[in-house]
């Protein structure tokens, strides 16, 4: 084994059970860790499983704290009793920095599928079992996948996209003006959309002659004069 490089791939067991922690002593910070993280972003498997759980309870609206953890990894066969309370008891209670530990846990993910992707590219130029434009274009995909941060960037799990919509419906709560979009010009129209978002898709549906053409070029005419 002298002279062959050993590598592990990145991870932050601290970072990791730190973000655990912060759930445990504040729940709802779920809401802002859905933007950041998933499940699937934990490297050990006994916290991919920990947090999983810890989703699944949240959105049922279920209390999370050492008891009510265990009894549902119990359920899920993920630990029995005694070996739950002698894992999570590790985990230290703290919301301190917990956006940013989840910043690294993210960062570490990221890494591992930029690594895996590289693995990847270099097992089909080695193979040499494809012309040499396709094997630069599957490099391509390959890398910008990881860019986008994950390789199905059109899908995510239900539980992640229900936690995306709670946070933004705290926003639209605590502090609406951030997630205002641009106003349409019509303020009864603006109370129900909130603005128009980036992301929008916003039919205007009636029958014919009812003067959906003009409706829709007087909100690009303000939407125009907004955008200067």
């Amino acid at each position: 084994m002298s002279g062959e490089l050993i590598r592990n791939l990145p991870f932050s067991a601290d970072a990791e059970q730190s973000v655990l922690g912060a759930v445990l002593i504040k729940p709802e910070i779920m809401d802002s860790f859905a933007g950041i993280i998933s499940a699937e972003d934990f490297y050990m498997p006994e916290h991919v499983e920990i947090y999983r759980a810890m989703q699944g309870m949240y959105l049922k609206s279920r209390m999370i704290d050492l008891v009510t953890l265990i009894d549902e990894l119990v359920k899920a066969g993920v630990y029995d009793e005694s070996g739950g309370k002698e894992y999570i008891r590790l985990i230290v209670p703290s919301a301190a920095n917990a956006l940013d530990y989840a910043k690294i846990v993210r960062d570490k993910s990221i890494l591992r599928s930029l690594i895996t992707a590289c693995d990847e590219i270099s097992e089909a130029a080695y193979g040499e079992q494809d012309d040499v434009e396709n094997l630069v274009e599957l490099a391509e995909k390959k890398i910008y996948s990881v860019a986008e941060g994950h390789e199905n960037k059109n899908f995510i799990h239900i539980k992640d996209a229900l936690l995306l919509s709670y946070e933004r419906l705290n926003k639209l709560k605590t502090n609406p003006e951030e997630v205002k979009g641009m106003p349409t010009g019509f303020s009864d129209l603006d109370k129900v959309l909130v603005g128009l978002g980036s992301a929008d898709l916003v039919l205007v549906g009636a029958r014919p002659g009812m003067g959906k053409t003009s409706f829709a070029l007087n909100i690009a005419t303000n939407v125009a004069v907004r955008s200067g």
